[in-house]
């Protein structure tokens, strides 16, 4: 392998790499392409009216950026232009990610060849394993499965690139190669690229200290002169970077910081405590990554103290023997000490005092990096060359397996949370998501008990009453989902979500005012929440006041494009107005986001009923009946089209059914008994009408009046049911 590598030119050899790093990421995740948004992807994505771009404008991508605070501008916009080719096709959005890690993979590579150059160690297959590694491991799916954590792997390429910038920059600066201004340019694209990586995620200000440092370790060869001189610089960069990092972000970033514990079920003296150990076991998941160990959301213990559990102070130890690993003999050890200090430096972020969630196996993606490198470096340069090839061929092929097989579990929402509720079953959060996966799933019922598991975890957990309260008004039990929804409120008054539904409970109790009422406060709350303006206008409309509620459905309209229940209610009010053509209009597109919608199917139905298009008429009934077959007004509506049209077999299927869902019911057997007559079946007519007149059918003027029955008038039931004297006693 090593005679072939030589006889190989650098420029065939990185075509190789980045031929085979597309392969071998393409082959990891292809399984990935399909699968739906998830977790948090749903509020920063799908729920985000922001990042919905409909023209390529200045002003448009301005907005998907988050302008002026522009926090994770350049994630929002990559999202936003996502949305703008294909809305919200989850294939897209994955495939981009995709492409981020391979670009980081290419990155990690050339870096992996400088620093060993620098390192002074030989080369051999090192950059090459590492890559390989590195783009296969299993604890980066997270980063590049899971679509909103683009904001992560975004940050991460944009880091690597400006540290190779750099790197390039001041090769040739020593060299005196390629001229100054060439140098100037590089320089120039490691701050842009280190700008980028700023506006895809926060991780990224640790960025001039591993600059430093990389510096120091491989430019300055640890020189201790050196760095007393640029201490003081160094500080005054940091500082003017952190005060351009709160210019840029302004008080987003400092309420996260100041105020982020007000929100967590920790203290900040347990985060710092409890720390060491998550550090401890990314370090045991880099080493072995196997998917029965890898979690969306890990139930990581608390630590309360140094001795309380007992694993704090063995993790807290832990930690201080590799800081001091990073001090001993660094000249000598000059990759491993880096390698440390990079790992400690670059996860600093999401791992000290600031109040985020305590452990998420992305946060390892960049930190992993030269680790990796350390580890690849050690396999092939202390082992005998077939063990090392054949150590590290396994090595790749299980992290390919391990990343399908994990990422199996990301394929749809169901499997996604029932991994991870049974991962962590005592946590509140994952235990809501596999409701919300039932509930997706059109199982409410299921979808309740797990509900209702998540506030038996965590009283206080409002998300969970609210989704509850959604589950029962679905199922008609609107007083017990008002009681539920009342607690969401009152444990988070801000809770637009759960007023609106409970506007939406109160409306269903004929309280209109007070659904009103609620559902404005919604709106106040989150102006961009086009539920509740759909909400809103469906009541308005009721209400007869159609002007309001053309307002709010233009507006949600607007915040969603995508919200095929807008057009539904707004071609409902059109046909409040008469305005038929318009209703057709909005159903049709309605329809055009969502196929499956049966309540569009019976408005379109019923509107070209009363056109006298009756073959539209029942091909709008039959897919509403397909979609919902419980429904007795659709059914009947059918029925009805089918007998007009004289299909009268099809007629007595659809009323049959009918029938089982409604078996008491005296109309459903007296218009068996018509359609029955009307084909001239005089039997089952008859036998239909006995039963109709059986369970209470009285209306004996229309008996002897309706012309559906002629056809059974002559029989001896019919003369002898219609006699006089029998019709009065009925009568009586």
């Amino acid at each position: 392998m090593k005679h072939l590598l030589s006889k190989t030119a650098p420029g065939t050899l990185s075509r190789i790499m980045i031929f085979l790093v597309a392969t071998l990421a393409l082959i990891a995740y292809a399984g990935i392409l399909k699968a739906p948004f998830l977790f948090d992807d749903l509020p920063n994505i799908v729920q985000n009216p922001d990042i919905r771009l409909t023209e390529l404008s200045v002003k448009k991508i301005a907005a998907a950026a988050g302008w002026p605070s522009l926090q994770r501008a350049v994630a929002y916009s990559s999202f936003a232009i996502n949305y703008y080719i294909a809305g919200y096709q989850p294939f897209g959005y994955h495939l981009v990610n995709i492409i981020i890690h391979i670009f980081s993979a290419l990155i990690v590579y050339f870096i992996a060849i400088e620093t060993l150059r620098l390192a002074g160690i030989e080369r051999r297959m090192i950059p090459e394993m590492t890559v390989l590694v590195w783009l296969v491991h299993p604890l980066h799916i997270q980063s590049v499965t899971y679509i909103v954590q683009r904001m992560n792997a975004l940050a991460a390429m944009f880091f690597l690139m400006s540290l190779y910038l750099y790197i390039m920059a001041r090769r040739l600066q020593i060299k005196s190669k390629g001229g100054q201004a060439k140098v100037r340019l590089l320089f120039l694209g490691c701050a842009g690229a280190g700008g980028l990586a700023i506006l895809s995620k926060e991780i990224a200000v640790t960025l001039p200290v591993i600059i430093f440092l990389y510096e120091w370790y491989f430019f300055q060869n640890l020189d201790g002169i050196w760095v007393k001189q640029k201490i003081r610089p160094l500080g005054i960069t940091v500082s003017l970077f952190f005060i351009i990092v709160l210019l840029v972000w302004g008080h987003p970033l400092l309420n996260k910081i100041i105020n982020g514990y007000d929100a967590q079920p920790f203290t900040l003296l347990q985060r710092l405590l409890t720390e060491p150990g998550v550090i401890v076991y990314y370090i045991s998941l880099l080493v072995f990554p196997h998917p029965s160990r890898l979690n969306v959301d890990h139930d990581f213990p608390l630590s309360v103290s140094l001795l309380e559990p007992t694993d704090t102070i063995l993790a807290l130890t832990a930690l201080i023997m590799l800081l001091m690993a990073v001090f001993y003999r660094p000249k000598r050890h000059r990759l491993l000490s880096f390698a440390i200090l990079w790992f400690l430096v670059t996860l600093m972020v999401e791992s000290s005092f600031i109040g985020l969630a305590i452990i998420f196996e992305h946060r390892t993606y960049l930190p992993s990096v030269f680790p990796v490198l350390l580890a690849i470096t050690f396999l092939i340069r202390y082992t005998r060359r077939p063990v090392a090839a054949i150590l590290l061929c396994l090595i790749v092929i299980t992290g390919i397996n391990w990343t399908i097989q994990r990422n199996t579990v990301w394929r749809d929402t169901l499997s996604f949370w029932e991994d991870c509720a049974r991962k962590s079953p005592r946590k509140a959060r994952p235990v809501n998501g596999l409701g919300v996966a039932f509930q997706t799933n059109h199982q409410p019922e299921e979808a309740l008990k797990w509900f209702q598991r998540a506030v038996q975890l965590d009283p206080g957990y409002d998300e969970a009453y609210n989704n509850i309260g959604s589950i029962l008004i679905n199922l008609d039990r609107v007083d017990e989902a008002a009681t539920y929804l009342k607690r969401a409120t009152e444990l988070n008054p801000d809770s637009y979500e759960a007023l609106s539904n409970l506007g939406s409970a109160m409306h269903r109790l004929n309280q209109g005012d007070m659904a009103i009422d609620l559902l404005r406060k919604a709106i106040s709350i989150c102006p961009q929440y086009e539920i509740a303006h759909n909400n809103l206008a469906a009541i308005l409309t009721e209400k007869g006041d159609i002007e309001g509620a053309l307002r709010h459905l233009n507006l949600a309209a607007r915040i969603n494009p995508d919200y095929p229940e807008v057009y539904n209610n707004l071609g409902l009010a059109m046909t409040k107005l008469g305005r038929t053509q318009d209703a057709i209009m909005y159903y049709e597109h309605a329809l055009a986001l969502n196929p499956e919608y049966d309540t569009v199917h019976f408005n379109l139905g019923t509107i070209w009923f009363q056109k006298n298009d009756l073959e539209r008429a029942r091909h709008h009934l039959e897919q509403a009946a397909r979609l919902d077959p419980t429904s007795v007004l659709t059914l009947n509506n059918l029925a009805t089209v089918l007998v007009l049209q004289k299909k009268y077999e099809k007629a007595v299927e659809v009323l049959s059914r009918l029938a089982v869902l409604r078996p008491a019911s005296p109309t459903v057997k007296y218009n068996l008994a018509c359609v029955f007559a009307l084909d001239n079946k005089q039997q089952e007519a008859v036998s239909h009408l006995k039963q109709a007149i059986e369970l209470g059918y009285d209306r004996w003027e229309h008996i002897l009046s309706d012309p559906d029955l002629e056809n059974i008038r002559l029989t001896d039931f019919y003369q002898h049911l219609m006699q006089p004297d029998k019709v009065g006693k009925t009568r009586q």
